[in-house]
């Protein structure tokens, strides 16, 4: 008697039997051989629900045979659907694409055990264990490793947290946080993102875009003598900042910062550095001063300070800190009347070992 129990569903001739049709089934599994190796598309979903369709015995045709099966459906899905491939003692490999309608995936399953989700409009290569009731498919490219990869087109990383790992361990790799960013991360010493061009005059860059127009782009220009530009839509164009190979910086547009105000707590007044470069205060009571966080030794710390009269006319007293070094070492009397304004200047190129202070104006305001 004849059996069918192989993969594809071909017809084993029993010994001594199909006498002088040999020829024909023979014929017959060679053509389901072909099949085998081909390409087919069959409408799986009449209904709009859970289906299977059973791949036939020979020398019937059928396109759940074929390598690459293409799955459609007459029905418009209106949520995942499962999609049972039988029998389930068939052991085999399949490319499978979903282009049923409706825009749902589908999960290809064999058995009880796991299947395979094929999103919409996609493919994968499911491996079939041919386990009986239980079997499992499994996606067969889930861990492939792949030497060297050309695409022609897009590639989307389905994960809301995909990660692309880079070297042989993993040292590099790039992070999706879901609606919100890229981040580059790394367990060496240095972790850097290098932007390299190659060409003789080529002008490396990163650009910000906002809903597809660039706002802020910055790199270097080439004819610029290598020159550290930020710019709008191009780090030659509206340059707002640049730094040269000397390391010279310009600015194409005026300054502007905030002014610190800062009072006094229990006779007591800090300026730190840190925080600005215009500092303002109205007194209320009596105060001493202090200059904090300056700039290290070989660098600059400098700003100016402007010191309001409340509107009482107390004359409140401002003690400078002993590091001051004033114009022929007098420090300035502050002016005594009602909503007075003085503005003092200071710079300190020691690490504040020596603030050199200057009077800017007095008696103003």
């Amino acid at each position: 008697m004849s059996t069918y129990v192989n993969n594809l569903r071909l017809e084993e001739i029993g010994t001594g039997e199909a006498t002088g049709t040999w020829g024909t089934k023979t014929n017959a599994n060679l053509q389901l051989i072909g099949e085998s190796l081909g390409y087919a598309t069959q409408n799986c979903f009449a209904l709009d629900d859970n289906q299977a369709t059973t791949v036939a015995d020979a020398p019937t045709s059928d396109p759940a045979r074929a390598m690459y099966f293409k799955v459609t459906s007459s029905a418009t899905l209106t949520q995942t659907r499962n999609l049972e491939i039988l029998p389930n003692t068939n052991n085999r490999v399949q490319i499978i694409e979903n282009v049923t309608t409706g825009n749902q995936s589908i999960v290809i399953k064999q058995g009880t055990g796991a299947g395979v989700t094929i999103a919409n409009g996609q493919t994968k290569v499911c491996y079939f264990d041919g386990g009986g009731s239980g079997a499992i498919v499994t996606d067969a490219t889930a861990t492939l490793a792949i030497p060297d990869l050309f695409v022609d087109d897009d590639i989307s990383l389905q994960s809301d947290g995909a990660v692309v790992n880079f070297g042989a361990d993993n040292d590099i790799n790039l992070t999706h946080t879901a609606d919100v960013s890229l981040t580059l991360g790394g367990a060496g010493g240095t972790t850097g993102l290098v932007v390299n061009n190659t060409a003789a005059d080529g002008d490396p860059f990163l650009s910000f875009a906002l809903g597809g127009t660039q706002t802020f782009t910055m790199g270097v220009d080439d004819g610029d003598g290598d020159a550290f530009k930020i710019g709008t839509t191009a780090i030659e164009t509206n340059t707002r900042m640049s730094i040269s190979s000397a390391g010279v910086v310009g600015f194409g547009q005026g300054i502007t910062e905030n002014t610190n105000t800062v009072s006094s707590s229990v006779n007591a007044t800090a300026l730190d550095c840190r925080t600005g470069t215009v500092f303002e205060t109205v007194l209320s009571e009596a105060t001493t001063l202090s200059f904090t966080n300056p700039a290290a030794s070989g660098s600059v710390s400098a700003f100016t300070l402007k010191i309001k009269q409340d509107s009482g006319g107390n004359n409140y007293t401002v003690t400078f800190p002993s590091t001051v070094d004033w114009p022929a070492a007098t420090a300035p009397t502050l002016t005594a009347t009602a909503n007075a304004v003085d503005i003092f200047v200071f710079f300190s190129t020691d690490g504040g070992t020596i603030w050199y202070g200057f009077v800017a104006g007095q008696a103003m305001g």
